[in-house]
């Protein structure tokens, strides 16, 4: 891992202050975070709204942003963070919306940073299932997630 170029996906419905919010139910979009977005800047809308109390309060918990960045520049655990990182919202009922739209989207999107690693964080019981789909379009496409 100290070599390899990590980006990162999250089910959290995870947007930059000031970009569009989420749709709720069935949302098929993704949102692209700067790598270098301060926490104070990152907002969460989500289906379900009921979990994100502690990631308003702390949102590395489901967006773990600050995580990698020291992961990178104090422990020295991976080589390099791919400029942007990426969310969607995870609730999304429809399989078919999720491997017909958002994988091919997002999956383009992030072979476009170049990763070596995709770090892929669920949030809710149904994110685990958007989530999963992800990891799986990724690693179809030729990067390994974790």
């Amino acid at each position: 891992m100290s070599q390899c170029k990590v980006t990162l996906i999250s089910t959290s419905g995870c947007h930059v202050k000031g970009d569009l919010a989420y749709k709720y139910k069935d949302d098929d979009t993704y949102r692209v975070i700067p790598s270098n977005t301060p926490t104070t800047d990152l907002r969460f809308s989500h289906f379900t709204e009921n979990y994100l109390t502690d990631g308003r309060r702390d949102p590395n918990c489901i967006f773990p942003i600050d995580t990698l960045r020291s992961a990178l520049h104090e422990d020295h655990l991976i080589g390099s963070l791919t400029k942007n990182f990426f969310s969607v919202m995870g609730a999304c009922y429809s399989v078919k919306k999720v491997t017909q739209n958002l994988i091919p989207n997002v999956t383009k999107a992030i072979q476009a940073e170049q990763p070596d690693v995709c770090l892929v964080v669920a949030m809710w019981p149904l994110c685990h299932q958007t989530s999963s789909l992800i990891a799986r379009g990724l690693e179809e496409a030729g990067i390994p997630t974790m």
